[in-house]
């Protein structure tokens, strides 16, 4: 029963340290991929987006879409960001969620702009979203994700 133990702890070990090392690898710089293009991103995003809507409603209520994207140019005004180069979109799910999608997609579920007492709320997630969208967060993060699954 001890050598089983054993045994099982030493795979355990391994598996988390192949995975630790692989995580930490540059995928880009190894394939020789030296930056996608906006070009593919807007293409990645698109694809992404069409997956995504085919299965949920977009809000098209002037009402709830109007100042979720005034949030929206006011965060990207303060922080220099062109506004008009975010897709955002509304979309009803009850979820409490709000995501960066390729292409610079800004997905916001209704659960969220339902559970939020304060708009601050909203924004502060909107904000989190526009930042992983400015620093290239979710293409890097998909590179990754292809990357490992290759292994």
């Amino acid at each position: 029963m001890k050598k089983l133990f054993f045994l099982l702890l030493f795979i355990v070990i391994a598996f988390g340290g192949c995975y630790y090392v692989y995580s930490k690898i540059n995928w880009s710089g190894l394939f020789g991929v030296k930056k996608i293009t906006e070009n593919v991103d807007e293409q990645l995003g698109d694809v992404f987006w069409k997956s995504y809507s085919a299965e949920m409603v977009e809000v098209k209520n002037s009402k709830i879409v109007d100042p979720i994207q005034q949030m929206v140019r006011d965060l990207c005004s303060e922080n220099n960001i062109a506004s008009s180069s975010i897709n955002v979109h509304v979309v009803e799910n009850k979820e409490i969620n709000a995501f960066a999608m390729p292409g610079r997609h800004l997905v916001v579920h209704t659960g969220l702009i339902d559970f939020a007492d304060h708009q601050e709320e909203i924004a502060g997630v909107i904000a989190h979203e526009i930042a992983h969208i400015e620093s290239g967060h979710v293409v890097k993060k998909l590179g990754k994700e292809i990357g490992l699954s290759i292994l």
